[in-house]
């Protein structure tokens, strides 16, 4: 999950970043790490993020970059 989407996903939520970090179980400086980009975020974590709201999955593939199967910096 990039930072930018889970940016979008906790505002769409109405969720701060201590609300996001308190049902993750982390902190908020953590939540702020992530979503600055200065942290990658846990793939544990995105789990949990997707168990507890599973449209975010579809979610997540709207907002990708790189759809599956195209190039990721468009050469030929």
């Amino acid at each position: 999950m990039e930072p930018a989407l889970l940016v979008t996903i906790r505002h769409r939520l109405k969720l701060s970043q201590a609300i996001l970090a308190k049902i993750v179980g982390v902190s908020r400086t953590t939540v702020s790490m992530w979503e600055n980009g200065h942290v990658p975020i846990p793939k544990a974590a995105v789990e949990l993020i997707k168990r507890l709201f599973p449209w975010l999955d579809r979610q997540e593939r709207q907002y990708s970059p790189h759809p599956a199967g195209s190039p990721a910096h468009g050469s030929s």
